[in-house]
């Protein structure tokens, strides 16, 4: 049994966002949400420590905007900075959280 890549939904109201039903989000699903919007606002952070080149529109800023939130996703699907992982393997070993992949519930 595999788990289906998570779609990308940076910012608040992600589920939503992806017409998905809030309650059936996975923990695996929000870390990985989470670390997506983490790495966001760290590349936003970082783009401000380089200095501005000449054009600076509202436009461009839009973009790099979007820019910076597509490649956050994409980092987050493809390991990121592990930070997703360890949240659901925290939640695994949580009392009362979600059984990890593959294990039975009443094995825990």
């Amino acid at each position: 049994m595999s788990a289906d890549p998570v779609p990308p939904a940076t910012g608040p109201g992600g589920a939503i966002l992806l017409g998905l039903d809030p309650a059936r989000v996975t923990g695996a699903h929000a870390a990985q949400e989470f670390e997506a919007l983490l790495l966001s606002q760290l590349l936003k952070g970082l783009r401000r420590t380089v200095p501005e080149g000449g054009d600076r529109s509202p436009v461009r800023e839009i973009y790099q905007e979007l820019l910076d939130e597509q490649l956050a996703g994409h980092l987050a699907r493809h390991g990121g900075i592990g930070l997703a992982r360890m949240i659901q393997t925290y939640l695994e070993q949580a009392p009362g959280g979600p059984p990890a992949p593959g294990k039975p519930e009443a094995t825990r």
